[in-house]
């Protein structure tokens, strides 16, 4: 059966002709391994009150410093963190020594034997792709059965499932197909396939001295680690020159708020992470904290929820080129290369611009294709010569424009949001089949928020 996820990940064309059907036929696979595998499974079932409360002992024993909050099932967001006192503003709630830490870093966490990871430690998947790697220490923690983990715990209070695209399945990746997320979507349960049957075959052939037993090492105990490292990891400070992912127990059980701070921080002189209250938080309220500024389309493929209101978050429009355009061919040649830096810029006969509320555009590249797609023959004939030195990665140029060209972009892009207003009340509409509709209904009605408040915006002017 990983014969055909083999063949269906084999090339980029897995993801780029007739992607859904791809798409329902390796998740139907997946289906039947997880089935397969039920009796390997490392993580059956959802957390118990006495997995809670032995984790909560588990930390208290391990965590110097008392912290300000508890652990607490929070509704439909699962465990979170809630205020045992008034907590002010930048008052320290929850600080985690490096002790009690799982990182790709040896230096995190306690110590391990060594030589079970020498023989992986330069692999150069493992070591491009730091999240595949903390999966497997993970994975390795949650396996053991010689010994007791010290993780066990922290293992036993993470989730047995995630609502990210490796458990997806068709009803979900049919009910997302045509947005932005879609395409990120895909690509990370194709990645996550390609890089199992990597390390699988690490695990059976050439790391003799895995700490993982091969019955245990499954797609769906893969899967799972991987989720809980892609919805939870964090990068710690080892010194001057190193940092590493790592999951951070009781840290990680704190869920997001928008804010304008980060307010983690890590100490390697001190050997704690510490996190400061964004705001100021009442005495049972449940304790929040500023994740960075992501998209839903991140937060969705990534973390498992989207986030209403959201300042980040980005609607992608789709602009289409004229056919009987003489102009056509520089348009798509300057397209093309602004697709070969930014992938997400070129569509089939077209670009895809993704604008927030306020107008600003996701990328320069975005930019720069609008432009193109609007330029009369002589700046269009001028971008071509410039291209070489704007079109680059981290490149903010872009190419000068007349406001005559400007205001047909304009025009052009407010018509594709007055378009894509039905399309996206008819996707929010059509995502409640799904298995993960509520989910998925959220997130088009976010995109749909976004198209309303860009044209009202663009009205007032």
């Amino acid at each position: 059966m990983t014969r055909i996820l083999r063949e269906l990940t084999a090339g980029a064309s897995s993801w780029s002709v007739d992607v859904i059907s791809s798409v329902k036929q390796a998740v139907g696979e997946i289906a039947k391994l997880r089935e397969q595998e039920k009796q390997s499974l490392i993580r059956p079932e959802a957390p118990t009150t006495q997995d809670l409360e032995a984790f909560k002992a588990w930390l208290a024993t391990h965590v110097k410093k008392p912290a300000t909050v508890t652990i607490e099932h929070v509704g439909s967001e699962g465990y979170g963190l809630k205020a045992l006192e008034d907590i002010k503003e930048d008052d320290e709630f929850i600080s985690v020594p490096y002790g009690i830490v799982l990182g790709t870093h040896m230096a995190l966490g306690p110590a391990v034997n060594a030589a079970e990871w020498a023989e992986v430690a330069s692999d150069p998947l493992l070591t491009r792709f730091p999240s595949c790697m903390l999966a497997v220490r993970l994975l390795a923690e949650a396996a053991h059965r010689k010994r007791a983990s010290f993780f066990q715990p922290y293992v036993a209070i993470l989730p047995a499932s995630f609502d990210i695209p490796l458990f997806y399945d068709a009803s979900d990746f049919e009910a997302l197909e045509g947005s932005a997320a879609f395409d990120s979507a895909v690509k990370l349960l194709y990645n996550s396939i390609k890089q199992f049957l990597y390390i699988e075959q690490l695990v059976q052939t050439r790391w003799r001295r895995c700490p993982i037993p091969v019955k245990s090492f499954t797609l769906a105990n893969y899967f799972w680690a991987l989720g809980a490292v892609l919805t939870r990891q964090n990068e710690v400070v080892i010194d001057d020159r190193h940092a590493a992912l790592a999951l951070i127990p009781g840290w990680d059980m704190c869920n997001h708020e928008q804010s304008e701070r980060i307010t983690t921080f890590s100490d390697p002189k001190l050997r704690v992470i510490s996190c400061n209250a964004i705001r100021a938080f009442s005495k049972d309220e449940q304790v929040t904290m500023y994740y960075g500024p992501r998209s839903n389309d991140q937060l969705l493929v990534y973390s498992g929820f989207v986030m209403k209101n959201n300042p980040h978050d980005f609607v992608s429009i789709q602009l289409s080129l004229r056919e009987d355009d003489p102009l056509l061919k520089i348009r798509r040649l300057l397209i093309q290369k602004e697709a070969a830096i930014s992938p997400a810029v070129g569509v089939a006969n077209g670009i895809r611009v993704s604008v927030n509320a306020q107008g600003d555009y996701a990328s320069p590249a975005m930019l720069r294709a609008l432009q193109i797609a609007f330029m009369d023959k002589a700046n269009l004939t001028q971008a071509l010569r410039q291209s070489a030195e704007i079109v680059k990665p981290g490149s903010l140029a872009s190419y000068d424009w007349s406001d005559e060209e400007k205001s047909n972009a304009d025009k052009a892009l407010i018509a594709g949001c007055e378009s894509a207003q039905l399309h996206l009340r008819s996707r929010s509409e059509s995502s409640a089949h799904a298995t993960r509709g509520e989910l998925l209904k959220q997130y088009w009605a976010g995109q749909l928020d976004v198209v309303n408040a860009l044209l009202q915006k663009r009205d007032g002017q």
